[in-house]
């Protein structure tokens, strides 16, 4: 699940720690109450909940779920999971994944540069260099998907 966490926020997400309440970011839905702790160490590695504050924050988020009505958090989790069916998600999920045996198994020049990469210099150079190469333009003019 961090790694997960991680690759939305850092790579994948419209999401700028300078401006979290932009009314144009992307928004990180985390249905799993117990896995919570892992949205506030990504945005505590983006610098939007100071490190110190950490553990006081996701006592703070867990205290308030821990009080919720369990009827409403039921009738509200079977809400989202009612969108997420109508929307067509578990379809495209499975799909997606489908999709991404086939994609893993290819043997492309892209997937042997790869892992030419990955064995000489890596596994974090591989991703870079993969990333660039789909890198968009990001706040404050930064490419969004490299460091």
């Amino acid at each position: 699940m961090a790694e997960i966490a991680a690759c939305l926020y850092f790579h994948a997400m419209r999401y700028d720690p300078r401006n979290p309440k932009d009314p144009d970011r992307d928004r990180f839905l985390l249905s799993k109450g117990h896995c919570v702790l892992i949205q506030y160490a990504a945005l505590a590695e983006l610098g939007v909940v100071p490190r110190a504050e950490l553990e006081a924050e996701a006592l703070r988020m867990a205290r308030t779920i821990a009080v919720m009505d369990s009827g409403a958090v039921r009738l509200t989790k079977e809400a989202i999971n009612r969108a997420a069916d109508i929307m067509g998600l578990p379809q495209a999920l499975e799909a997606g994944v489908d999709l991404a045996v086939q994609v893993e198994t290819l043997d492309t020049p892209e997937r042997r540069e790869f892992d030419a990469i990955r064995r000489r210099d890596g596994l974090k150079a591989a991703l870079a260099w993969r990333d660039a190469r789909f890198a968009r333009p990001g706040p404050a003019g930064r490419s969004e998907g490299t460091e």
